[in-house]
């Protein structure tokens, strides 16, 4: 259990806090949060999120192991590509390039 428990409307809070404070400072949602909340939190200024996630330990090995948090958003990379889409906006799958 957490010490301390942030609901939506507080992170929705810290969010847009930051935004105001650090503009171009970068917002990353995880599957954590519900698939309502993430599809909301995009026009909040959300500039990451998770697809297709596996937070078990030694990643998509055959090992059963129990994940590190429990997954809220099972949607996979074309579901959440979907969504973007259907708001108006463009999902980018790489923004850097190496030199």
């Amino acid at each position: 259990m957490p010490r301390t428990e942030v609901s939506d409307k507080n992170l929705v809070q810290y969010m847009l806090a930051f935004r105001l404070y650090m503009p171009r400072g970068g917002i990353t949602i995880s599957t954590r949060e519900r698939p309502q909340l993430r599809d909301h939190l995009v026009k909040l200024g959300a500039t990451r999120m998770s697809a297709g996630s596996c937070t078990a330990v030694g990643g998509r090995s055959d090992s059963e192991s129990t994940g590190q948090f429990e997954i809220s958003d099972e949607r996979g990379v074309a579901e959440m590509a979907g969504m973007l889409y259907s708001q108006g906006y463009q999902p980018v799958y790489k923004d850097w390039q190496v030199v």
